[in-house]
C-alpha cells in the first residue's frame, strides 16, 4: 500500500511510461512518429499546427491530428480546415492526456498509411508535461503576450 501522496504520483507516472513505451514501439513498427505538441493557452499551437498540417497535406504527406481540450471541438474545427484527417479529444474536465487515451484513439481512429501524427495536448504547461503519451518528438511553444 502507498504510504504518501508521492508514492501514488509515482505509481501513476510509473503505470502511464509502460503503457507510452508499448504505444512507442507499435508506432515505431506501423511507421507512425508523434509530435506532442504542448503550450500555454493563446500561444499559437493551434495556428502553427493548422499551418504544418496544411503544407503536409499540399506536399501530399500522410498527415493527421489529434486535438485535446477540456470540454469544446473549437481546435478540431480550425484544423479540418486544413484538408488532414482531424480527431477531437475531450478530456472531460482533466487537465492532461495520458497515454491510455492516446492508444484507445490511435487504435479505433488512425488512418492507415499514416506516417506522422500531430499530437495538440491539452493548453496548459502545469499538468501535460508529466506524461508520456509514446510521442516521438514533444515540441513546447512559448509566446509572451505582454510586454516588449
Amino acid at each position: 500500500m502507498c504510504d504518501s501522496v508521492d508514492e501514488v504520483t509515482q505509481a501513476v507516472l510509473a503505470k502511464n511510461d509502460s503503457l507510452a513505451a508499448g504505444l512507442r514501439e507499435e508506432l515505431a513498427l506501423r511507421g507512425v512518429s508523434v509530435v506532442n505538441l504542448l503550450s500555454s493557452p493563446g500561444s499559437g499551437k493551434t495556428e502553427l499546427l493548422g499551418r504544418v498540417l496544411a503544407r503536409a497535406v499540399e506536399r501530399g504527406l500522410p498527415v493527421a491530428a489529434l486535438t485535446a481540450d477540456l470540454a469544446t471541438e473549437n481546435d478540431a474545427h480550425r484544423l479540418a480546415r486544413s484538408g488532414a484527417p482531424v480527431k477531437q479529444l475531450l478530456t472531460d474536465g482533466l487537465c492532461h492526456l495520458e497515454a491510455r487515451q492516446l492508444r484507445g484513439h490511435v487504435e479505433s481512429w488512425l488512418p492507415e498509411g499514416t506516417s506522422l501524427l500531430f499530437v495538440e495536448n491539452v493548453g496548459n504547461l502545469v499538468c501535460p508535461a508529466s506524461y508520456d503519451l509514446g510521442e516521438s518528438l514533444r515540441i513546447v511553444l512559448m509566446a509572451v503576450t505582454e510586454g516588449e
